[in-house]
C-alpha cells in the first residue's frame, strides 16, 4: 500500500469538518488495533476547531458504540463500504476505540498548530538552548510596556540612544503624530512581533547605533548631492535651449511637455511631486514628438533631442534615488528604536526565562530545520503515520517550512496519509501571515507532486438560491482577474456549488443614497423588522461588519429601538458602567490629588441611578475643593455611601474590592461583569499581584481584553465582524458592504547593502512617492497591492457565505458603477433602489434548515447575596475571562463543578447549568461529565458523595488569622474527613496544605480521621490518604 496525500478543497459550508472526521475515524477503525489513535495527529488553528473537532470524533464514536442504532446510522454505512468493513466488525472497533479515547485521552492528539510546535519546542528544550523552566507567554504587552518604559527612561542620561528617542519625538511632533511617546511605541512594536514582520526586523538586530548613524549622514549627503545634480543639469539643458533660440513654447505640449520639465526643475519645491511617468515626456523620449505642430523649430529641437533625452534621464535616476533616500530616512528612526526596544526586550525575556509565543515558530525554523526526522519523532515520543492540516490557507510560511520535513518523512512510507483541508477563497488572515499561496501553489502542481485534490462541491448549509447568487457573483467577479489563471479559477470555476437543501432562500440588495445620513442604519432596522414578522427570532439575525468602527452608529439605531444586541464590545467587562465607576474609585483612592477620577466616577454613579443630585455640576463645584476627609464625610452624608478606603492596610486586595463594591452598592445582585472582575483579582493574588497600585497598573494594560461570556443561545441580535463570523452560519445575514481604508500599508523594500551601509532592506509604512522608483520597488507595490485586491475579495466571500436562509446586501449608491451594480446589470434587474434577486413569495422562516437554530433561551437562578457572605472565591477564576491558561481553566473547571456536588444525581443539573452559563464551552459536555463520573464513583471515596451524610464544600476557616478553604469536609458522627481535589503535578506542598487544613481545624476541638488528596487527569483518579 502506497503513501496517499490529498487536499480537500473545501469551498463555504461544503462539509469540511464532516470530511475531516469520516477521514480520520476511517483510518482509526480500519484494523483492530485501538492503539492506532497514537499515530494519527490533527492540526487546526484554533482552539474552536480543535474542540469541535475533537466532540464530533468522541459523539460519532458513541454512536456507531450504540448497540440499538448503529446499523442505521449512514455514516458508518458509508465507511464500512468504502473500507469494505463489516458494519458489525466496526461497531465492535468503535466502542473499543472510544473506551481507549477516554482512558487515555493524552494521545487523542488534536490541537492547534501552536500547540503542536509548543511540544516540539518543549521536546528539544536543550537543542534549543532552552531552560527546562521556560515559560510560554501569550501577551507580550506588559514585557514590551517595562522595556519601552526602560528605553524612555534613559532621557536626560548620557547614553547615546538617550538622542534617538528626543529626535523621534521630534519627528512624531512635526508629522502631527499622537505625542504619547509610549502609547505609539507599545502600539509599533507589537506589530513588529507579528511573523511577517519579526524575521526582517530581527536581521537588524546586529546593527548598533553607529552603522544607523552613519547611514543617516550617508543618505543626508547623497540626497544633496542629487538636488544639485538635478538643478546643474536643469540649468545646462536651459541654456542649451537659449543657445538655439528656443523657448518652451516651441516643444511640444510646451509647459506641460519636455521643455517645462527642465524649468521645474530649478524649482527644488517641485522636484519630488513631478510625475515622472507624464505621457507627455514619454512621446518626446520615445515617439519623436519634439515640437509643437507646425513648428518652425523642429530640425532645431531633433537635433538637440539625444542631449534632452540623456538630461531627462540623467534627472529621472537622481529623483528616483532621492525619493527612495528620503523613504529610508524617515522610517530609519523607527527601525532604529524598534531595533533597541528588541534588546531590551530580550534581556527581560531572558531574565524571566520566557518565550513568546510569536517566538515558537522561527526558533523551530532555525534550529530544528537541520535535525533528523527520526530524532525528531523520539524526542516527541511517538510517529506519526497520519497528518490532517485543516483550515490550510491561514498557514503561514515558518509554520510550513517546519511541518514539511514531517510530511516529507511520511510521504516515503507505505500506508501513511496526509490530509490537507483549506480554502484559498477563505484566506482572510494574510495580517496574521497567514500565506494562502502555499495552497494554491500545492493545488496547481498537484499532478508533479502526486498529490489528489478533491473538490467538495455540495454546499449543506445555505438555501439553493443563496448558493446560486454565489456562484454567479464570483463567477462574475473572476473575469476580473484573467492576468491571474490560479485565482481567476480558484473564484470561477472551482467555487461552484451544488445545494444540498430544499429550494428557496432569499437574496436582497439595497442601495443607499449616501447623501441622506443614517439611511443606511434605518435600512438595516426595517429588514430586522421585517424579518421579526415573518417569524424569526432575534438570535436568528447577524449583521457582519468589517471592522468595529463601522458597528457604532448600527448599534446605536438598533439600540433605539430597544432591541437585544449582542456585540464584542458589550462582552468586554470594561464596558460596563459599574466596573468604570468601580475603577475610577479605587483610581481616586490610589491619588486622592486626581480630582478628575472622583468627578467620573460620581458622574458614572449619577448616571446609572446610584447617586441622586438636583444639578449635579452644582454639586461638583461644591466638593472640588474640599480634602480628602472632607469628601469622604460627603460621601457618607450626601449619598449614603461609606468607602471603605482605611481597610486595605487590613483586608486581602480581594476582600477590599469587594467591599468597595458593596459599599457603591453593586453587590446587591449577581453581575456577571463584577464576576469577572472579582475572578481576574483572584487569579493576580495567585500571580503576587496583591496592592492597588500593582492592580491599576495591570488593569491599564489587560482591560481591554478581559471579557465575559454569554450562553450560545441568548435571544439577541448579533453583530460581529467578518473575521470572527469565519465557520459560522446564521438564518440571515445583513452585510452593510462599506468600503473600508483600515488596512494598514507597510512594505518592506530590498536595497544594495553596498549603497547604504550594509542594510539590505527598509521598511515603510506607505508606498507615497515611490510609484515610479525602480523595478524592484515596483514588483514589491504591485504583488502587495493584488494580494490586498485577492484579501478584499477573500473577506466579501466569507461574508456573502454565512447565510443558511436569507441574505440581505446594502451597498451606498456612487456615480461610478460598483462591481455588484455592474453584476445585477448583466443578469438584467435593477442597480438602484431594493432588489430582489430571486423571485419568492414566502419569506417566512424556514424550519427545516433553521431548527437546530431555535433555542429556548433558559433562564438561570442566580442566588443573590453580599459578597462577603460567599464561600467561593477562586473555583471559577476563568469562568468569564477569555485569555486563561486552558490548564487552569481544566483544573478550576473541575473544582466547581465539583463544589457544586452532593450525590452522583446532582451531577446532570450541575453540568447543563456551568454549560449554559459559560463555564464549559458547547460540546465539551459529556468529557466533562466523563472525567467527573470517574472522581465520584471511584470505591475509594464514593460513600463521601452518598445521600444523607454533611458536607461542607469550600467553606472557609479562620484559624490564627489566616483562611483557609478546603475543598471537601464530610462530616460522619463525631469525625471529618478531609478531601482535596488536585488536576495538576503531584507536589509536596499538597500533603503540607491539607495538614494545615487538619491542624486549623483541630485548633477549633474537631477531630479529623482522615485526609485524601484525590488527583484527577483526564484518563485515571488517584487517591492518596496521607
Amino acid at each position: 500500500m502506497s503513501s496517499s496525500y490529498t487536499i480537500y478543497n473545501a469551498s463555504a459550508g461544503a462539509g469540511k469538518t464532516f470530511t475531516l472526521v469520516k477521514n480520520f475515524l476511517s483510518i482509526l477503525l480500519q484494523n483492530d488495533s485501538v492503539e492506532s489513535v497514537r499515530s494519527i495527529v490533527a492540526v487546526t488553528f484554533t482552539n474552536k476547531a480543535a474542540n469541535e473537532m475533537k466532540t464530533r470524533i468522541l459523539s460519532w464514536l458513541k454512536d456507531f458504540s450504540d448497540d440499538k442504532n448503529y446499523q442505521s446510522n449512514l455514516v458508518l454505512q458509508q465507511i464500512s463500504q468504502e473500507l469494505n468493513i463489516d458494519i458489525s466488525l466496526l461497531h465492535q472497533r468503535s466502542y473499543r476505540a472510544l473506551s481507549y479515547i477516554l482512558h487515555h485521552y493524552s494521545l487523542f492528539s488534536i490541537s492547534t498548530i501552536d500547540k503542536f510546535n509548543l511540544r516540539l519546542m518543549k521536546a528539544f528544550t536543550k537543542e534549543l538552548g532552552l531552560s527546562y523552566s521556560f515559560a510560554v507567554e501569550l501577551d507580550s504587552s506588559e514585557y514590551l510596556k517595562q522595556s519601552i518604559d526602560e528605553l524612555v527612561d534613559e532621557l536626560g542620561t548620557d547614553n547615546p540612544f538617550a538622542e534617538v528617542i528626543l529626535n523621534y519625538i521630534f519627528w512624531k511632533f512635526e508629522n502631527e503624530s499622537s505625542t504619547d511617546i509610549r502609547k505609539e511605541l507599545l502600539t509599533s512594536s507589537h506589530n513588529f512581533l507579528k511573523e511577517k514582520n519579526l524575521e526582517q526586523i530581527n536581521s537588524l538586530t546586529s546593527k548598533e547605533i553607529e552603522d544607523f548613524r552613519k547611514l543617516n549622514q550617508l543618505i543626508s549627503r547623497r540626497v544633496q548631492e542629487n538636488y544639485t545634480l538635478i538643478q546643474k543639469t536643469a540649468d545646462e539643458t536651459i541654456t542649451l535651449f537659449e543657445s538655439n533660440g528656443l523657448e518652451v513654447g516651441d516643444f511640444y505640449q510646451g509647459a506641460r511637455g519636455m521643455a517645462g520639465f527642465f524649468y521645474k526643475m530649478q524649482d527644488s519645491s517641485k522636484i519630488l511631486s513631478i510625475n515622472l511617468s507624464s505621457s507627455y515626456y514619454k512621446a518626446f523620449c520615445e515617439e519623436e514628438k519634439y515640437a509643437k505642430s507646425k513648428s518652425s523649430h523642429e530640425e532645431d529641437i531633433k537635433g538637440i533631442a539625444p542631449q534632452i533625452i540623456e538630461a531627462f534621464y540623467k534627472i529621472k535616476q537622481a529623483i528616483i534615488r532621492i525619493k527612495v533616500d528620503e523613504s529610508v530616512r524617515k522610517n530609519l528612526i523607527t527601525i532604529e528604536l524598534q531595533s533597541e526596544i528588541n534588546r531590551f526586550l530580550h534581556r527581560r525575556k531572558t531574565e524571566n526565562d520566557v518565550v513568546f509565543l510569536s517566538d515558537v515558530n522561527p526558533i523551530i525554523g532555525t534550529h530544528l530545520k537541520e535535525e533528523p526526522v527520526a530524532f525528531i519523532y523520539e524526542k516527541l515520543g511517538g510517529r506519526y503515520n497520519h497528518y490532517f492540516i485543516d483550515e490550510f490557507q491561514d498557514t503561514s510560511q515558518l509554520q510550513w517550512n517546519n511541518i514539511i520535513p514531517l510530511l516529507d518523512n511520511a510521504k516515503v512510507s507505505d500506508g501513511n496519509t496526509i490530509t490537507l483541508v483549506g480554502d484559498p477563497k477563505q484566506a482572510i488572515y494574510r495580517f496574521r501571515s497567514g500565506n494562502p499561496e502555499i495552497l494554491i501553489d500545492l493545488i496547481a502542481n498537484a499532478k508533479d507532486k502526486g498529490i489528489h485534490v478533491k473538490t467538495l462541491q455540495n454546499n449543506f448549509r445555505s438555501l439553493p438560491n443563496i448558493v446560486d447568487f454565489n456562484n454567479t457573483y464570483y463567477q462574475f467577479l473572476s473575469t476580473y482577474l484573467v492576468n491571474n489563471p490560479e485565482y481567476s479559477s480558484l473564484f470561477g470555476v472551482h467555487a461552484q456549488q451544488i445545494s444540498h437543501l430544499p429550494k428557496g432562500g432569499r437574496v436582497q440588495v439595497s442601495f443607499i443614497s449616501p447623501k441622506e445620513e443614517n439611511l443606511l442604519e434605518e435600512r438595516i432596522v426595517e429588514i430586522i423588522e421585517e424579518s421579526l414578522q415573518n417569524g424569526f427570532d432575534f438570535k436568528d439575525i447577524t449583521i457582519l461588519v468589517r471592522n468595529k468602527k463601522h458597528s457604532v452608529s448600527i448599534v446605536d439605531k438598533i439600540a433605539e429601538k430597544g432591541y437585544p444586541i449582542l456585540t464584542e464590545e458589550a462582552l468586554l467587562v470594561v464596558s460596563s458602567p459599574e466596573i468604570q465607576a468601580l475603577i475610577y474609585a479605587l483610581q481616586w483612592i490610589s491619588n486622592p490629588e486626581d480630582k478628575e477620577n472622583l468627578v467620573r466616577m460620581l458622574h458614572l454613579l449619577f448616571t446609572i441611578g446610584r447617586a441622586e443630585f438636583e444639578d449635579f455640576t452644582e454639586e461638583i463645584c461644591k466638593i472640588k475643593d474640599l480634602d480628602f476627609d472632607d469628601i469622604i464625610n460627603w460621601f457618607k452624608e450626601k449619598l449614603n455611601i461609606s468607602l471603605p478606603y482605611q481597610q486595605i492596610y487590613n483586608l486581602s486586595f480581594y476582600d477590599y474590592v469587594e467591599e468597595f463594591i458593596n459599599s457603591l452598592g453593586f453587590g446587591e445582585k449577581e453581575d456577571l461583569y463584577i464576576s469577572a472582575l472579582l475572578d481576574m483579582i483572584v487569579q493576580l493574588e495567585k500571580n503576587g499581584v496583591i496592592s492597588l497600585q500593582e492592580f491599576l497598573e495591570y488593569w491599564e494594560l489587560k482591560s481591554p481584553g478581559l471579557s465575559i461570556r454569554f450562553p450560545d443561545n441568548r435571544n439577541a441580535i448579533q453583530i460581529m465582524t467578518i473575521h470572527k463570523s469565519k465557520g459560522l452560519e446564521f438564518p440571515i445575514v445583513i452585510y452593510p458592504m462599506i468600503d473600508s481604508n483600515s488596512r494598514k500599508e507597510e512594505y518592506w523594500f530590498p536595497l544594495d547593502k553596498d549603497l547604504y551601509n550594509g542594510f539590505d532592506k527598509f521598511y515603510t509604512s506607505s508606498k507615497s512617492g515611490l510609484d515610479d522608483t525602480g523595478d524592484s520597488i515596483k514588483e514589491v507595490v504591485t504583488t502587495r497591492e493584488f494580494e490586498n485586491k485577492i484579501d478584499e475579495l477573500c473577506i466579501q466571500y466569507v461574508a456573502t457565505t454565512r447565510a443558511s436562509q436569507q441574505l440581505f446586501l446594502l451597498e451606498e449608491r456612487k456615480d461610478k458603477l460598483s462591481s455588484l451594480g455592474e453584476f445585477l446589470i448583466q443578469q438584467g434587474k435593477s442597480a438602484e433602489g431594493i432588489v430582489e434577486l430571486y423571485p419568492a413569495p414566502d419569506f417566512k422562516k424556514n424550519n427545516e434548515k433553521g431548527a437546530k437554530n431555535i433555542v429556548q433561551e433558559e433562564k438561570i437562578q442566580w442566588t443573590s447575596e453580599r459578597w462577603n457572605s460567599k464561600i467561593k472565591v477562586s473555583s471559577e477564576a476563568h469562568k468569564f475571562y477569555s485569555e486563561e491558561n486552558e490548564d487552569i481553566q481544566y483544573g478550576n473547571s473541575i473544582h466547581a463543578i465539583l463544589a457544586e456536588i452532593n450525590t452522583p444525581e446532582d451531577l446532570p443539573l450541575v453540568i447543563k447549568k456551568f454549560t449554559l452559563t459559560g463555564l464549559i464551552p458547547i460540546g465539551q459536555e459529556a468529557e466533562i461529565e466523563n472525567i467527573i463520573q470517574k472522581v465520584i464513583s471511584n470505591p475509594q471515596i464514593k460513600d463521601y458523595f452518598s445521600k444523607g451524610i454533611t458536607v461542607y464544600q469550600e467553606r472557609e476557616i479562620i484559624y490564627e488569622g489566616k483562611i483557609y478553604r478546603p475543598d471537601r469536609i464530610i462530616e460522619q458522627q463525631d469525625s471529618l474527613t478531609l478531601i482535596d481535589f488536585k488536576t495538576g503535578e503531584k507536589l509536596s506542598n499538597h500533603k503540607k496544605q491539607i495538614s494545615l487544613y487538619e491542624k486549623a481545624l483541630v485548633g477549633m476541638n474537631k477531630k479529623v480521621a482522615s485526609k485524601l488528596l484525590v488527583y484527577i487527569s483526564s484518563d485515571n483518579v488517584e487517591v492518596i490518604y496521607v
